[in-house]
């Protein structure tokens, strides 16, 4: 008895679940078939962002003309020997009147020791820098970057047209 029940049961699910998709099924027409069937397919989608990203690379190739600014700003600190006198000779305060290399011919022995040279002060400074690059002449190499993307904005998009032809043919036939 409890075998024969669980045949029945089982048999009403399977029976269930054969007319849930008969029951969800609508009717189309050729047209909304094909637009959903463009809208679902992969190909058509993918050749899409194709074209997208051909045109995008067109952008790019022609940016190549348009002149590149860029700022960069530096910040040093330091007690380096070399660092800090190389920091002092850039800022224009070096001079040798700091130092008093006394004079041999009167007698008077020189004021500077070695550790004036070896422990410096800390040494700070601010550089900015702004540049502007244009280029002038690339050797046809920006020019057939752009001849290039060009060229591939217009095969990705035939590609496009090509997927979306066949679709086309489908849903007006054949003349």
């Amino acid at each position: 008895m409890v075998k024969r029940l669980s045949k029945q049961i089982i048999g009403a699910m399977i029976s269930l679940l054969a007319a849930v998709p008969a029951l969800a099924a609508e009717r189309l027409s050729l047209e909304d078939a094909v637009g959903r069937a463009l809208s679902a397919n992969r190909d058509v989608v993918a050749a899409g962002y194709d074209t997208r990203a051909a045109k995008f690379g067109l952008v790019e190739a022609v940016g190549h003309y348009v002149p590149k600014a860029s700022v960069q700003e530096i910040y040093l600190r330091s007690n380096n020997p070399v660092m800090a006198f190389g920091t002092d000779l850039n800022q224009g305060q070096f001079d040798f009147g700091t130092f008093d290399f006394g004079d041999p011919s009167q007698g008077i022995p020189p004021t500077i020791e070695l550790t004036d040279f070896n422990e410096p002060d800390i040494v700070e400074d601010y550089i900015t820098r702004l540049s502007v690059e244009q280029p002038i002449f690339g050797g046809g190499k920006i020019i057939t970057g752009i001849y290039q993307a060009e060229t591939m904005r217009k095969a990705a998009g035939l590609t496009e047209d090509y997927r979306e032809g066949h679709f086309f043919v489908l849903e007006n036939g054949v003349r």
